[in-house]
């Protein structure tokens, strides 16, 4: 083995020599390329009812969007070879829901036991038995 003094260069064993000049000659890292979003184009067509989109013609294998003209839904029609779907997404804001437990309805069991005994007339045993 040669005289190795890591301190001088060109010392270096003669298995390391083909590893520094491959690493020299590598390429420096190119950045990785930016990816761009697809640019869609989609033509929203105004519709006075459902019915209207309907009959509407769709090609085969394609989706339409239609918007009502009162843009209360927005509709997407698919076609398929044998027949068609609608996507009716509905816009308007949901109807507000009344609430599960109102106090001002509650009704206490005392207060529900003395409704029942006043709209029940009293019977004494002998009535229930002949019945």
């Amino acid at each position: 083995m040669p005289n190795f003094n890591p301190y001088v260069p060109g010392s270096y064993p003669s298995y390391i020599q083909p590893m520094q000049q491959a690493y020299q000659m590598q390429q420096p890292m190119q950045p990785a390329p930016q990816m761009t979003l697809p640019t869609i184009h989609a033509d929203i067509i105004q519709a006075g009812s459902i019915d209207e989109i309907r009959q509407s013609n769709v090609g085969a294998g394609t989706s339409q969007m239609f918007i009502l003209k009162d843009e209360s839904a927005i509709i997407i029609k698919t076609a398929q070879a044998n027949g068609y779907t609608l996507d009716i997404y509905d816009k308007r804001p949901p109807a507000p829901q009344a609430p599960a437990f109102d106090p001002a309805v509650y009704v206490t069991r005392e207060e529900l036991e003395e409704r029942l005994s006043a709209l029940t007339p009293r019977r004494t045993k002998k009535e229930a038995v002949e019945e």
